[in-house]
């Protein structure tokens, strides 16, 4: 298999400042514990894009189209670092981020390795690009951090990345259109709701569904277990402090 790396800098017109920190959302910091918890299946925790490409792709171009989303998506170009048991995003260098690799094989091979081998979030980014060459075929795998991207994100992603591409292809600006909301503002509108009247309500809705529901469940395991797997079938009980249960308690009220 050859590979070659094609890392470009770009001039972005937008300059976000490195080492900026970025809070994350409930779920967000939610995504971050369970990486944490259970760091040998990190993989888990991937989110990977498999396309078949009309035309070969070019590297440098696409490394360029990659840094322009930097500046509308400063979550995909972080990473995770945490302070006091507290996570948040730190933004990169905005200029250079991103680096494509080149490959021969299979477009579903690749993806399949790739689908395999954790992002590594204390360094970053969150999303590695890889351009995947077969003969006349040409194809891209693209794998993201789930804690930056998720399901609801591909076609924006796909669809800006375009415009980036074929901007970057004929020398000009790609025009995206109006700034989506900023990660910071969109955590401070969350804090504001689970605050408000209707968030406490909704909390109380969601804990009292709970409410009842039996410690553990016992789940039929069907099928033999795919060598190579890290076995998850098992109850682990853990005693916490009872001031830490209370402080856990009074955090999650609000």
């Amino acid at each position: 298999m050859r590979t070659t790396n094609a890392n470009l800098r770009s001039t972005p017109k937008q300059v976000l400042p490195s080492d900026m920190k970025i809070p994350m959302t409930i779920r967000q910091q939610g995504l971050w514990y369970l990486t944490e918890a259970e760091r040998d299946v990190r993989a888990a925790y991937n989110v990977v894009l498999a396309l078949d490409t009309s035309a070969p792709l070019d590297a440098p171009v696409l490394a360029r189209a990659i840094d322009a989303l930097a500046q509308r998506h400063p979550l995909l170009f972080a990473r995770v670092v945490s302070e006091d048991g507290l996570a948040a995003f730190e933004t990169l260098e905005p200029a250079g981020v991103a680096a494509v690799t080149v490959v021969d094989g299979d477009v579903n091979e690749v993806a399949s390795r790739e689908s395999g081998e954790p992002v590594d979030v204390e360094r970053g980014p969150l999303l590695r690009a890889v351009i995947v060459r077969d003969g006349s075929r040409s194809g891209l795998v693209m794998t993201f951090a789930h804690i930056a991207f998720d399901g609801a994100s591909v076609p924006i992603l796909l669809s800006e990345l375009c415009v980036a591409y074929d901007a970057v292809v004929v020398g000009a600006a790609p025009s995206f259109g109006s700034m989506p909301m900023a990660p910071d503002a969109l955590c401070a509108r969350e804090r504001a709701f689970v605050r408000s009247d209707a968030g406490r309500r909704a909390t109380s809705e969601a804990a009292e569904r709970l409410r009842g529901l039996p410690a553990s469940i016992e789940l039929p395991r069907t099928g033999a277990r795919v060598a190579g797997t890290v076995p998850r079938a098992e109850q682990v009980e853990t005693m916490l402090p009872a001031q830490q249960v209370a402080e856990i308690r009074e955090f999650c009220s609000g």
